[in-house]
């Protein structure tokens, strides 16, 4: 695989891996427990050392503690059941900077397409060709969601193959 950038990070003491692959792909993998999800990651991010790194928006703003802090104010004017109109937040007139800019990320952040895909190993809930033991789910809610049933079990390679457009593609065979 020809990616330009690979960062890996696996957490001890836990059987949970986190990877980042930017190339033409931008994009987070998680592997725990036999399950795979996969998502775009919303955000870029220069390593330049292990204890240097750099993590900013597309368009952008950097994604520091100020900038989080900002967003999670703004955040929480709302609770789950309001509409949310980014252009009547109120916030105090010494922080409009840093308000604008938690502002410009949370715009940024409901634009992106989050492209939500895990593959299950589930035994537990197999149920044939209804639930099959091994499935691709694509998006996160049960509205939107849909299944794809594989015949066979993947490894993490094959599984950041599938999202990888610089690598040979999948195909859905004919039954």
């Amino acid at each position: 695989m020809n990616l330009c950038d690979l960062i890996f990070l696996q957490y001890p003491k836990s059987n949970k891996k986190v990877k980042f692959i930017k190339d033409k792909m931008n994009r987070v993998f998680i592997y725990r427990d036999g399950n795979f999800i996969s998502t775009q990651f919303p955000f870029n991010i220069e390593f330049f050392d292990e204890l240097d790194i750099k993590i900013y928006t597309y368009s952008g703003n950097t994604i520091d503690n100020k900038s989080i802090s900002a967003v999670k104010s703004l955040l929480n004017q709302f609770n789950s059941h309001t509409f949310v109109d980014l252009k009547h937040l109120e916030w105090d007139e010494e922080d409009d900077y840093l308000n604008e800019i938690g502002k410009e990320i949370i715009y940024e952040l409901l634009l992106i397409e989050p492209s939500y895909i895990r593959y299950d190993h589930d035994p537990k809930n197999e149920r044939g060709r209804i639930h099959p033991l091994h499935h691709f789910d694509i998006n996160y809610s049960s509205n939107g969601v849909f299944k794809l049933g594989l015949s066979y079990q993947i490894n993490e390679q094959y599984f950041e193959d599938t999202m990888d457009t610089c690598t040979d593609s999948k195909f859905i065979e004919k039954e």
